[in-house]
């Protein structure tokens, strides 16, 4: 006779947890406090991307990073503490914030500081390139 549900209840059990800490992250990423609130105010404090910064580069911050990742800790108590805790927060241009997730040297970090990233950048000058270019603020452009 064929088993329908294959899966053991710890697996059950991994999976629920998956799935809660997925919708908590989504109610943050939603929330009033974070789109209109937290991210606004991180954004007008540092409205420009700390590592262009830290690389001697001018660039806008689109993107508020989250240095301590909120995502895999064990209770929703500590994940809103972590997500809404401002210095967990810094400010990223789309271009290092992609970097920052998705270079094999930073993905399985727990925390992802904007200084870590320019320092690896200045040691790997030529992985920039891959991620495109950084529309840079010139002062020039304003006279």
């Amino acid at each position: 006779m064929p088993t329908i549900n294959k899966r053991t209840p710890k697996k059950q059990s991994r999976i629920l947890a998956k799935t809660d800490r997925y919708k908590t992250r989504r109610r943050i990423y939603n929330s009033k406090e974070w789109k209109k609130g937290l991210r606004l105010i991180q954004l007008r404090k540092q409205p420009l991307c700390q590592v262009c910064l830290l690389l001697g580069k001018t660039t806008l911050a689109e993107c508020v990073h989250h240095i301590t990742s909120f995502v895999g800790v064990q209770s929703v108590d500590e994940m809103y503490n972590l997500a809404f805790d401002e210095n967990n927060l810094c400010s990223l241009c789309n271009k290092h914030h992609q970097m920052l997730h998705n270079l094999e040297s930073f993905k399985n970090k727990k925390d992802k500081t904007p200084e870590e990233l320019a320092e690896w950048l200045k040691q790997n000058p030529t992985i920039e390139d891959e991620f495109g270019d950084i529309e840079e603020i010139n002062d020039e452009d304003d006279a």
